[in-house]
C-alpha cells in the first residue's frame, strides 16, 4: 500500500491521487490475467507495484525500474536523455 512519496529524501503522505503522479510497475515475468492476490490475501510475489510521487516531486523526478536496484527516482532531463 502506497504510504508516501517515492523519493527518499521526502517526507510527503499520500493521502489524494490527485495530489502528484501516480506509477505503475509489472515485473518482466508479469503475464496479464493473472491474479495479483494469492488465496490468503497476501500479495503474491512477483505482480504489479505502485510508486507515487508527490506534486512537488512530480515536477521535478520521474520513476524508472533498474535491474538489481528496483525502482528508483531519476531528474525528468537525465531519464529523458537515457531513452533518447
Amino acid at each position: 500500500m502506497l504510504s508516501k512519496c517515492a523519493n527518499p529524501d521526502c517526507s510527503e503522505r499520500f493521502l489524494y491521487m490527485r495530489d502528484g503522479k501516480l506509477f505503475r510497475f509489472d515485473p518482466p515475468d508479469h503475464q496479464p490475467g493473472m491474479p495479483e492476490f494469492s488465496g490468503t490475501g497476501k500479495k503474491a510475489p512477483g505482480r504489479t507495484e505502485y510508486f507515487w510521487l508527490c506534486r512537488n516531486c512530480a515536477t521535478v523526478l520521474t520513476l524508472i525500474s533498474i535491474k538489481g536496484l528496483g525502482v528508483v527516482p531519476r531528474p525528468l532531463r537525465q531519464a529523458k536523455a537515457a531513452a533518447s
